[in-house]
């Protein structure tokens, strides 16, 4: 026995397709169509790769993170004083907006103190393992990294390329940033 709704329910779907046509498949439509499925096709003509040499894009890989950890921790005020030596542009953004001990209202042994609590704190020391050994190798990256700054300048000629790259890690405060004239800064927790 079929209930008397079944054929109903069949017809349903065909009925719509058969609006659909109906309302959709005029003239000017297929018109439009036709062109679109001779012409959007793929040919096979190969993309255009640009003619770059990766070697032509002068790039430094800094990595703030090692010195950070590296550094003596049994004195963080000299500890902080050469890394502002050695990373003076990164450190005005680092040590105002990742860890804010630069913000201007604390004293320097806050500071201290801050950069302590941060390098020393478990999770921290964790992201900087895992991190150091996700990205112990930095040469294929840095091949990768000059090919897409080849790329970048053969398409914007006029464009000011990045000259340096500093790695380093915030607990999972920034991805990445732009800072000084030509660097940029990634932070590798960001991408572990």
């Amino acid at each position: 026995h079929i209930p008397n709704e079944l054929p109903r329910l069949v017809l349903l779907p065909a009925m719509q397709i058969d609006t659909f046509l109906g309302a959709y498949a005029t003239p000017r439509a297929l018109l439009f169509l036709i062109p679109l499925i001779f012409f959007g096709c793929e040919t096979e003509e190969p993309p255009f790769i640009p003619p770059v040499d990766p070697n032509e894009v002068p790039l430094t890989i800094r990595h703030f993170e090692r010195d950070l950890f590296a550094g003596d921790t049994t004195d963080y005020a000299a500890l902080l004083a050469q890394l502002e030596v050695d990373y003076p542009d990164f450190c005005q953004v680092f040590f105002r907006y990742a860890i804010p001990l630069k913000r201007g209202d604390f004293s320097p042994a806050e500071q201290v103190n801050i950069m302590r609590a941060f390098v020393e704190y478990p999770l921290t020391q964790e992201v900087y393992k895992l991190s150091q050994g996700q990205f112990a190798d930095w040469r294929s990256s840095k091949v990768a990294l000059q090919t897409g700054l080849a790329n970048l300048k053969y398409n914007l000629p006029e464009i000011t390329l990045p000259d340096t790259l500093v790695t380093f890690i915030s607990q999972f405060q920034f991805a990445g940033f732009q800072f000084g004239d030509s660097q940029l800064a990634v932070g590798l927790d960001m991408f572990i």
